[in-house]
């Protein structure tokens, strides 16, 4: 054996059984995953190895028939027998198990197109399986007049039949595309990578011809005498000692040697150090070599140009359950939070409260069914608990328990503080519900009737209800429930402005409203003259999450903005974001809704204000003309690429604004100049939370 490896170990495969006899393994193979040494032998039972030492890790039995082939799954391995394909776990767990009447000698597998989610199963017969791995079902028998032995996957599906010859079948239709004769014989063993393809065969004898001349031999003599004597023999004057050859020393140290006094001891001894610093010291080594692991570091998150929504969330986690972020105050409760919405009872009595028509702004049960369906219909991508987490800052109690980071007392974990707050929501829910015990008795009985309650008893009389009914000249039409029902798939035009007063920031008189910027005038938000629907975060929310229930799909310009500052999440199915329709991304920029409608509709908006309700009317005019664009495309019409292309050649001439910004801003500017009064205005009476307008069609 070379001298660069060594042998690590030998392993006794065991027999299959307590009075079987020692079965040969036909079938050996590294698992591609984990450090795993697999075998299969001619009874059909499976067996694997891990370690240096081939310590034995699992062994089930996969079939009747010898093991002919393995295939590593990131679930499991996949085995083929005889007449059955087997999967199991890597530890021995069942996941599934195919046999088929047509199934009479399998011999190979190999993935296909779809990845690691689709096999092509075949053998010495004259049909091929496809298995759909996730579902563990044949999806497609694909009749073959080859019988095939082998099969290696690169770009196409290499499959060695018992002739020698090697057939290159499509990966997605499984149709021959190249045939030719490898060998004369039996192929042995192949393999594919690339445009490269690997075979070993048994080759045929070649008889050769026998020769009548007679050839030469010479005999040798391994014990013939060359010298009468040794090398020992030989006299003094004969040899010499010759010493081993210099060492080369290279140019560099031989132009500047260092020099060092060897003979002498250190000028002086180094003054020890501190007590305090060899504890620091002592400290700091324990916590380095301790270290982190890396999977349980602190992931810092970073923002782009284009906010948060430009951070790949996906990257670390791959699984269906949805986070929470932790930047908020009060965050530590993310963990309880969702174990809360995964046990199942909790879950499902929050919803079914949250589904009744419940208005209180501060009610901590309508906060976690809101939180609870927005984790679930998340499904893996990062949420916020803002919402919930500020409605529970609102309880004295939570702020005499210490609960809140601000008021917590110093040096009490988080742990202590989990569990105080755990004790608060069982306490705090049960005495203000009381229909609590009657739900969880309910749910003792029959979990299932429960499950989609909420949903087939949701209260929607909330779209219909007028909060100012005292006024006559409205800029709001109420929704008749008669013939105006929102129902699944209705279109709903959607712009917000939000508006967050506190207290202290509202004892002053208000001197601006920033109306080119905020849209507010003066007696907007006076509910004694205001001529809008002032409703407060707990409604205006409320009605969002209505009709997201109800199916509906949501129109506006950069929703996702607006959807992140109220904290609601909305499935990407239910949102028609024109900011998404017209963009380019090899652009890098989005363009702005004041520019679409100058350019596609000749029309100024926001002129003197900004006015969500144009706003939202001219988002859902944009995304009609993005479906007339589409539509005039399927019949014919120029592409939708080059008219985007087109707006962007425009935009970029005119720095993307539209022609009569520029001098808007200059009027702005030479009334700041010159000084002008700005009309002060009495604070209105009240704190008027967020005010977020909705229009639908």
């Amino acid at each position: 054996m070379d001298g660069d490896w060594e042998e690590v170990c030998r392993i006794q495969l065991p027999p299959s059984g307590v009075l079987s006899d020692h079965f040969q393994a036909p079938v050996r193979a590294f698992d591609t995953s984990q450090e795993l040494f697999w075998t299969g032998d001619e009874l059909g039972r499976v067996k694997s190895f891990y370690g240096l030492d081939g310590h034995r890790y699992t062994s089930y039995k996969a079939g009747q028939d010898p093991i002919r082939q393995f295939l590593f799954h990131d679930k499991g391995v996949i085995s083929v027998g005889g007449r059955s394909v087997h999967m199991a776990s890597r530890r021995g767990l069942y996941i599934w198990h195919i046999t088929h009447e047509d199934m009479k000698d399998l011999r190979c597998m190999s993935y296909t197109s779809r990845g690691t989610s689709e096999i092509l199963v075949a053998g010495l017969q004259d049909q091929m399986f496809v298995i759909d791995v996730d579902k563990g079902i044949i999806t497609k028998q694909v009749p073959s007049s080859d019988h095939f032995k082998i099969m290696k996957r690169s770009r196409y599906i290499c499959a060695a039949t018992p002739s020698g010859s090697v057939h290159i079948l499509d990966c997605i239709n499984f149709n021959v595309v190249k045939v030719w004769q490898a060998h004369t014989a039996l192929i042995n063993d192949m393999d594919a990578q690339s445009k490269i393809r690997f075979a070993a065969d048994y080759n045929n004898p070649v008889e050769f011809a026998d020769s009548d001349e007679n050839l030469f031999s010479s005999e040798y003599n391994w014990y013939a005498i060359l010298s009468r004597k040794s090398f020992v023999c030989w006299p003094s004057h004969m040899i010499f000692e010759v010493g081993a050859p210099p060492v080369k020393v290279e140019s560099s140290y031989i132009s500047s040697p260092k020099v060092f006094d060897a003979d002498k001891a250190p000028a002086s001894i180094q003054a020890p150090k501190f007590l305090s610093e060899k504890a620091r010291e002592a400290v700091n080594d324990a916590t380095s070599e301790r270290g982190t692991i890396a999977l349980y570091m602190n992931v810092e998150i970073k923002y782009s140009k284009f906010g948060v929504d430009d951070f790949d969330f996906g990257f670390y986690n791959k699984t269906p359950y949805s986070g929470l972020e932790t930047h908020i105050s009060n965050s530590y409760a993310n963990a309880l939070l969702q174990f809360d919405e995964i046990y199942n009872p909790y879950q499902k009595f929050a919803l079914q409260h949250t589904a009744t028509s419940c208005v209180n702004d501060v009610c901590l049960l309508c906060e976690m069914g809101f939180l609870f369906d927005m984790l679930e219909k998340a499904a893996g991508t990062v949420c916020q608990a803002t919402n919930l987490l500020k409605t529970f800052g609102h309880y004295p109690e939570a702020k005499n328990l210490g609960l809140l980071e601000e008021n917590s007392h110093g040096g009490v974990s988080l742990t202590t503080m989990l569990q105080t707050m755990n004790r608060f929501f069982l306490d705090r829910i049960p005495n203000e519900y009381k229909a609590f015990l009657l739900v969880q008795i309910f749910l003792s009985v029959s979990k299932q009737s429960v499950d989609n309650a909420w949903k087939q008893n949701l209260d929607t009389s909330l779209l219909y209800a007028d909060e100012n009914k005292r006024v006559i000249d409205k800029t709001h039409r109420p929704l008749s429930p008669d013939g105006e029902k929102p129902t699944e798939g209705t279109i709903i035009a959607l712009d917000t402005e939000f508006v967050s007063i506190r207290q202290p920031e509202i004892e002053d008189t208000i001197v601006d409203y920033l109306t080119s910027y905020s849209g507010i005038s003066p007696g907007d938000l006076d509910p004694r003259q205001s001529r809008h629907n002032l409703v407060s975060l707990k409604i205006a929310y409320k009605k969002l999450w209505i009709l997201l229930n109800l199916g509906c799909k949501f129109v506006g310009h950069g929703l996702k903005t607006d959807f992140r500052v109220i904290n609601i999440q909305i499935p990407k199915t239910h949102v028609i974001d024109t900011a998404d329709l017209f963009f380019i991304p090899a652009k890098q920029r989005k363009l702005g809704l004041a520019f679409l409608a100058w350019y596609l509709f000749r029309e100024d908006i926001q002129v003197e204000t900004h006015d969500s309700i144009e706003d939202a009317r001219t988002a859902l005019r944009l995304w009609k003309k993005w479906e007339e664009w589409v539509a005039a495309e399927e019949n014919g019409g120029a592409p939708v690429e080059d008219l985007l292309m087109e707006v962007y050649r425009v935009g970029q001439a005119s720095s993307f604004r539209p022609p009569g910004f520029n001098a808007r801003k200059e009027r702005e500017r030479e009334r700041e100049r010159e000084g002008k009064d700005i009309s002060r205005t009495n604070t209105p009476p009240g704190v008027v939370k967020t005010e977020v307008r909705v229009l639908g069609t």
